[in-house]
């Protein structure tokens, strides 16, 4: 999360407008959309730099199964084949969500146009209900697509096919590990933002404590108070 926010904020430091912001002006247009532009190009690094990660992780571990070691660079060897069919089957499955996503969302509008709201809660409370348990479904049906495509080098529909076989009759069961290991994954991101942030508060004069604790994922930017720049006390 860190390098996303400093990847967020690098245009305004060398446009100048961080300063500008930092001292209570509204930051220009140009800045807004340096902004814009930069919160894109860091997701899409962080979008590309999972994939490449899960990518060798899978082959790191599908090697170690049968109790073979391997370097990072015959790992890479052996995903660099398989990188742009995973890079697709990312891409596609985002747009299914997001698809799915406007759908329900076209309906919901439509109707409160066509109607009222109350027609609108009535019919949109289910389909929302019914897409989240579709993207869940699909989420956990769909997990073992990438380790098909980089271990048994399938295509993105046979590999897709592969994974419906093998999670087939133990849903709930992977269900159940991908909820534990997100869960794990969160506790551990929080503590150690929550450690870091209490460092800072009580290293580093002039950060403010109670924000530091409520909030760890905000950047804390220590600002000197204008009456200690101009001298006065």
């Amino acid at each position: 999360m860190g390098q996303d926010y400093a990847l967020s904020l690098w245009p305004f430091a060398f446009s100048g407008d961080l300063t500008q912001s930092l001292d209570g002006d509204d930051p220009s247009t140009g800045a807004m959309v340096s902004w814009i532009a930069s919160s894109l190009g860091s997701s899409l690094t962080t979008a590309l730099s999972t994939i490449l990660l899960s990518g060798l992780l899978t082959v790191v571990i599908g090697r170690s199964i049968f109790g073979a070691g391997i370097t990072i660079g015959e790992a890479w060897r052996r995903l660099r084949p398989r990188l742009w069919a995973l890079i697709a089957f990312t891409v596609l499955q985002a747009l299914g969500a997001l698809l799915l996503i406007g759908v329900v969302v076209g309906i919901i509008v439509g109707v409160a146009v066509a109607g009222n709201g109350w027609a609108a809660f009535f019919i949109g409370a289910p389909l929302v209900f019914a897409l989240i348990i579709g993207l869940v479904y699909l989420a956990v049906m769909l997990a073992f697509t990438p380790s098909a495509i980089v271990l048994e080098r399938r295509d993105i529909i046979s590999a897709i096919k592969r994974s419906f076989s093998l999670i087939k009759g133990d849903f709930w069961r992977v269900l159940g590990i991908r909820l534990l290991a997100v869960l794990v994954a969160q506790l551990v991101a929080a503590a150690v933002a929550t450690g870091g942030a209490t460092g800072v508060a009580q290293e580093v004069p002039g950060v403010d404590p109670a924000l530091a604790l409520a909030r760890p994922d905000l950047p804390q930017v220590v600002v000197p108070s204008r009456s200690r720049t101009n001298g006065t006390t």
